[in-house]
Order: C-alpha cells, then sequence, then structure tokens
C-alpha cells in the first residue's frame, strides 16, 4: 500500500511540473501551428479567449467581431494584465491579428476606427458575460490602467502607449481590417509584442 501511495504522489509532483512548466513563459504556449488539430485557447467566458503565463495574462474578446464579420473593421475587446515585470509596455501598433498561413494585419489607426466604440457600446450590453466584469473579478487585487485618451463615456477604443506596471490591467477595444473571406469559424491569433517580453505572446480565437 504504501509504496502505491508513493508511486501515486511521484506522479502527481510529475504532472504538477509539467504544468508549472508550461505556464513560465509570458504566453504559456508555443508559437507552432498544427493542421488539423485546433488550438483554440481557453475561455474565461463564453467568447472570451485567453492566455496567462509567470508573467503576463492576455485576455480576448470576439463576441462584438462575431456580430460584425462583414464590416470593413471588426472589433475586438481586449485585457492585458501585468503580473511579474517591473515594466510592460502596451501599444495599438505592438498588437497583430494572424492568421494559420502567416499574413498579418495591424490595429486600425484611431482615426480610421473613430466614434465606433461608442457605436458598439449596444452589442457590448448583450454579451451573455460582460468581458469587463469578468477581468475586473480575475484581477481584483490589480489597478486598473487607462488605455485611451477619449474623454467620452464608453469609449474604450486604445489610442494610447500604457507602461504597465507590476500587478496593473488594461482594457480596450481595439479593431483590424476586416481580412475577407468567410470569416465564421475561422481561427486567427491575437499577439502582443511588448519589448520587455522574453517572446510574444498570442491568444488563439475563433470567429
Amino acid at each position: 500500500m504504501c509504496k502505491s501511495f508513493w508511486r501515486k504522489s511521484m506522479l502527481v509532483s510529475a504532472v504538477m511540473a509539467l504544468v508549472a512548466t508550461a505556464g513560465c513563459i509570458g504566453g504559456a504556449r508555443s508559437t507552432g501551428w498544427s493542421p488539423g488539430r485546433s488550438q483554440v485557447s481557453p475561455t474565461l467566458a463564453p467568447y472570451i479567449h485567453f492566455e496567462e503565463g509567470d508573467l503576463a495574462f492576455f485576455a480576448v474578446n470576439t463576441h462584438l467581431a462575431r456580430l460584425s464579420l462583414k464590416e470593413d473593421l471588426i472589433p475586438l475587446e481586449i485585457a492585458i494584465a501585468n503580473k511579474s515585470m517591473d515594466l510592460l509596455t502596451v501599444a495599438p501598433e505592438l498588437i497583430i491579428l494572424r492568421d494559420m498561413e502567416g499574413n498579418r494585419w495591424p490595429v486600425a489607426s484611431a482615426a480610421e476606427s473613430a466614434g465606433k466604440s461608442l457605436q458598439s457600446r449596444f452589442s457590448r450590453n448583450l454579451q451573455p458575460v460582460p468581458f469587463l466584469d469578468t477581468v475586473q473579478l480575475h484581477f481584483s487585487a490589480y489597478q486598473a490602467l487607462p488605455a485611451t485618451f477619449g474623454l467620452r463615456p464608453g469609449d474604450y477604443t486604445m489610442t494610447r502607449t500604457v507602461e504597465m506596471r507590476k500587478k496593473t490591467w488594461i482594457y480596450a477595444q481595439i479593431w483590424f481590417p476586416n481580412p475577407g473571406g468567410a470569416l465564421k469559424g475561422r481561427q486567427f491569433e491575437i499577439w502582443l509584442n511588448s519589448p520587455e517580453l522574453p517572446e510574444p505572446i498570442f491568444t488563439t480565437i475563433q470567429f
């Protein structure tokens, strides 16, 4: 009985060690893509995909995008938390949309997406689980930082560079050019390439 218990304890310890190793890097996953195998990131709630490691947390909400797949610009909500780094720089130009063939799209400029965040307020209210509330619950002990210069209530479009200290987080909307084609069911990666990260973080979503 003692030997059986010892073997089970060793197995549990080995599994826990593997799990801990997987989360050591900021994005918690390798950047490889295996055709035919789904690699959609885990979810906090319906449509809210995230990746989390020891350094940072990166969540993407696709609810708004699902309602705008035929528009010229597609909105996504993002949340980023700096868990353990002295500084984490986040800016629109550091975020890209990438498809599984390697094509990339930058975040639309502030001029291109002007006013669209306010227009999507009604759609945000239709979410089965509010994205902002979900992230606030996940990081209740962290300080929230503004990610926009917008002065109008409800305008969450990211318009500035944010230097995030340890145990802070941001919430924002970003807009990407429509990649074209049939988007429903397709998988994409949202990449954050902050200079302080040892490698980029990416979260895999599905429209």
